[in-house]
């Protein structure tokens, strides 16, 4: 398999606080990679530093054999994209002018219909549910062509149905478009059926479940 992005002997944390140390991980191309953890074991900061928002103390983020120090701030959000927990989505705009803010509006609508919001362009996002938010947020990482995509509990506001729709949508975008997904998730029992590969946060150490 391919990996897109290798971890070496990383490092990270707030104001020179380590919160985990000398972690190596690499994600594969066109994968749902699941990751589980007790609150506070650093998965969110995980997911900040791989995408470029929190820098890293030490250690090496490599894409695709290069690293991701070397990349610009725009070149960045093309190669991972952080989708927080907490979405504030803009509700005056529509859908269409939401997902193709970093993309051509054909693009967009292609996208759009891929993630099953093709009959919602022109929709206000206010009016959108919890689950079709979360599409369009996937919507619009895939119309920017972001090669990674971490998303960081976003099953949490969702009913059962829903969360099953966005986990099958991500394994269907994974294989078709070759984009790797992170999934930050309490979900132990859809992350095990839904994911190519699992692993647990636990002492500084990822553990493959």
């Amino acid at each position: 398999m391919k990996a897109v992005l290798k971890l070496s002997n990383l490092s990270f944390g707030y104001q020179n606080r380590p919160i985990l140390s000398n972690v190596s991980l690499e994600i594969y191309e066109g994968e749902v990679l699941s990751l589980l953890g007790n609150n506070g074991s650093g998965k969110s900061t995980f997911g900040k530093t791989i995408s470029g928002l929190l820098k890293h103390l030490s250690g090496v983020v490599e894409f695709e054999g290069k690293d991701i120090g070397l990349f610009s701030r725009k070149e960045m959000s093309k190669i991972v994209r952080y989708l927080p927990s907490e979405l504030f989505l803009p509700d005056y705009m529509t859908v269409m002018d939401f997902v193709s803010l970093d993309a051509d509006r054909e693009t967009s609508r292609n996208v759009l219909s891929d993630v099953g919001l093709g009959d919602f362009v022109e929709r206000y996002m206010s009016e959108l549910s919890s689950g079709e938010k979360q599409k369009a947020m996937i919507a619009a990482s895939l119309a920017s062509e972001s090669r990674v995509v971490v998303l960081d509990e976003p099953l949490s506001h969702l009913d059962r149905q829903s969360r099953i729709d966005v986990l099958e949508l991500l394994r269907k975008v994974a294989k078709d478009k070759l984009v790797s997904f992170i999934v930050i998730t309490h979900e132990w029992e859809l992350a095990r059926k839904y994911s190519d590969r699992v692993m647990l946060l636990d002492n500084d150490e990822f553990k493959k479940i």
